[in-house]
């Protein structure tokens, strides 16, 4: 709202004659008027900072897992809602399930992050006894650093992107980065890594520290699950499409990776045939001396396949059994 000064002049009446016969006019008056002027309504502008963390893969225990982030400005459109100097701050399980096994987790792999290619600067710092780390350059608007919380033993990642500033026209930036899983993990536990991602400057391009606070997005989690054995299941088929009938034979192939360092007992493997698959044959073929090992009919569709593998140590690979 704003006020507005309006004047005026106002004559005083008509003018008198004196006994002379001259006219006097009267003094005119002044008049100010306040009036009032709506000005528009402005919205306060900001740069939203978004950032997505996600795996391709279910990792063995003791193996490395490839991870992404995807930051964005989510803002609505405009030049008013750029974002300066994004960053991405990544926390990671190291600690895992300790206490009682220390370092059981998922840490982050020295210098693994980059964009396109493209190696980024990344500072490591570990959560005090307290739980607290202290943010590398992101403010508080006092002036004072940021301090980030956690697990103690913990790691804060942060990641600073190769961008000055980040518009919401901008496409989303895809970070990779390489988790590595303890030897000592829990098969099947879930081991939550976190990302959030940040604007330095918030919207002002001068780039003032004692003045713009970090600005801060909403917190993603995405949980991992390690194994402590991998089976897959392919097939021969060109684009999973065949015709039927016997001179159209295809092989399935069963594969099995076990974790590094790692033995599996008395493995036994069944699989299951649909009725509308016809067993041939199988290899390694059944042992007759084992009572386990069984294989389908030869001449009905579907069945069961049941064949005893052993004891199998684990090296990573699918052709671990």
């Amino acid at each position: 709202m704003a006020w507005l000064r309006m004047e005026s002049l106002v004559a005083g009446g008509e003018g008198a004659r004196t006994r002379s016969g001259a006219t006097r006019l009267k003094r005119r008056r002044r008049v100010s008027q306040l009036l009032a002027e709506q000005f528009e309504k402005r919205l306060a502008l900001a740069a939203v900072p978004s950032a997505t963390v996600s795996n391709a893969t279910t990792p063995l225990i003791g193996e490395e897992i490839p991870l992404v982030v995807t930051f964005d400005n989510t803002a609505a459109p405009g030049a008013d809602n750029i974002g300066y100097s994004p960053f991405v701050d990544i926390v990671m399980p190291k600690m895992g399930d300790a206490p009682p096994a220390p370092d059981n987790g998922i840490s982050f792999k020295p210098g693994s992050a980059s964009y396109n290619g493209l190696a980024l600067q990344t500072t490591v710092l570990e959560f005090d006894a307290s739980g607290q780390a202290t943010h590398p350059f992101a403010k508080n608007p006092d002036g004072t650093p940021v301090i980030v919380t956690g697990t103690p033993g913990d790691q804060l990642v942060v990641v600073q992107l190769p961008f000055g500033s980040y518009g919401p026209e901008q496409p989303a930036a895809e970070i990779n980065f390489t988790g590595v899983v303890s030897d000592l993990a829990q098969p099947s536990h879930s081991y939550a890594v976190t990302a959030t991602g940040g604007f330095r400057y918030q919207t002002d391009a001068s780039g003032n520290p004692t003045i713009d606070v970090a600005d801060f997005g909403t917190t993603t989690t995405d949980p991992i699950q390690p194994q402590l054995f991998r089976i897959t299941k392919t097939s021969n088929t060109p684009e999973h499409e065949t015709a039927t009938g016997p001179n159209f034979q295809h092989t399935y192939t069963v594969s099995m990776a076990v974790a590094p360092g790692q033995t599996v007992k008395d493995v036994v493997l069944t699989d299951d045939l649909p009725n509308n698959i016809q067993f041939v044959s199988a290899t390694p073929a059944k042992d007759p001396n084992n009572p386990i090992d069984e294989d389908p009919s030869t001449s009905t569709p579907g069945g069961r396949l049941v064949l005893a593998l052993g004891d199998v140590v684990g090296t990573g690979n699918d052709t671990d059994a």
